[in-house]
């Protein structure tokens, strides 16, 4: 008889592992205190290894996915020339996509608690963490906004702009909308829970400098896609670190700038799914695969960890963001190796 695997958190991390479970025969449970669709706050693009294993598991329809070749960066009022990404990404919308892999995965026999909020311990075996970011005091008042807007013309597929008070995303959706999503140091963009579309603009763009505003004047924002979190925490961990079965943001978050958070999730839960497919059918003990899984996902995501600390401590510095768009505008092979480096 085979052990069940209990997975705490239906995000992308966790819904993917569960799917992957199932598909290889393992009785699993997904818990998650909330129900779908549900908006997130999340750049909604995906590169690198994540791109691979999101078509892998062909739970979504190709018309919903867009491609994106190219970025360009924004530092108030300067910028970078559009730079062609060295590996064509995907951007796809965040609530869709999970209640996707949430579908599969009770498709494919997961029993999957929509409203239940974990109270337990997460070391139990056979328990694996894959609530997201976990909430830090050391966090300061970093947060992060997210809504999806239309009538925003785009240089781009993806722009990036950077500012003191933190930064900005706009990613272009197949269905002609600009995913809109930001990370600020300052609670000042976080009064309340939800936003009258009117103000979203200002939100968004209150300290971006005068050209950021005038791209956002006419804008028209979709209040049910607005999310926020706070207590948003970006210091670099080890899964090794502690004796909880882990995967994802759960691990640690990587700064979103690099656009690589959604594929380590995804990665992760492909890093998981074996050991634990090992564990339930009795081949192995629950410490060994709590430890393999932990090795391995500090193996993958030690380096790209600490390269991307490094990029976002230089971006929220005025120096560092002249430096880094100086480079672009003169080397833009440069972003070759900041694109490898952060996957």
């Amino acid at each position: 008889m085979q052990r069940e695997i209990r997975i705490v958190g239906g995000g992308l991390a966790g819904l993917t592992l569960g799917l992957l479970l199932r598909r290889a025969g393992v009785p699993t449970q997904i818990f998650d205190a909330g129900t779908y669709p549900r908006p997130k706050v999340c750049g909604e693009f995906i590169s690198g290894r994540g791109v691979d294993i999101l078509k892998q598991l062909n739970v979504i329809a190709a018309e919903c996915i867009a491609t994106a070749q190219g970025v360009r960066f924004f530092e108030r009022e300067r910028s970078s020339r559009e730079i062609k990404l060295p590996q064509a990404a995907i951007a796809v919308d965040r609530a869709s996509l999970d209640q996707s892999l949430a579908l599969a995965f009770q498709q494919a026999g997961g029993l999957l608690r929509e409203n239940v909020r974990w109270t337990e311990s997460f070391e139990s075996a056979g328990l694996v963490r894959a609530t997201g970011r976990r909430l830090s005091k050391r966090a300061g008042t970093m947060v992060g906004i997210k809504a999806h807007a239309r009538d925003i013309r785009l240089t781009a597929d993806l722009e990036l702009h950077f500012s003191d008070a933190g930064y900005v995303g706009l990613s272009r959706q197949r269905d002609g909308t600009v995913n809109v999503c930001a990370l600020f140091t300052s609670k000042t963009a976080l009064k309340c829970k939800s936003h009258p579309s009117r103000k979203l603009a200002e939100i968004f763009s209150r300290e971006m400098g005068s050209a950021f505003r005038t791209r956002l004047q006419n804008a028209t924002f979709d209040d049910a896609t607005f999310a926020s979190v706070a207590g948003i925490s970006l210091q670099r961990e080890r899964a090794a670190a502690t004796r909880e079965c882990r995967i994802g943001d759960s691990i640690c978050m990587i700064p979103p700038m690099t656009g690589n958070g959604m594929s380590i999730a995804l990665e992760s839960a492909t890093i998981a799914a074996p050991i634990l497919r090992d564990y339930s059918q009795g081949r192995i003990g629950w410490e060994q695969a709590q430890h393999g899984i932990s090795r391995q996902c500090d193996r993958a995501f030690s380096r790209r960890l600490i390269f991307a600390g490094f990029l976002q401590k230089a971006c929220f510095l005025h120096a560092g963001r002249r430096l880094l768009l100086t480079a672009t505008q003169i080397t833009p092979q440069s972003l070759r190796g900041c694109f490898w480096l952060t996957r």
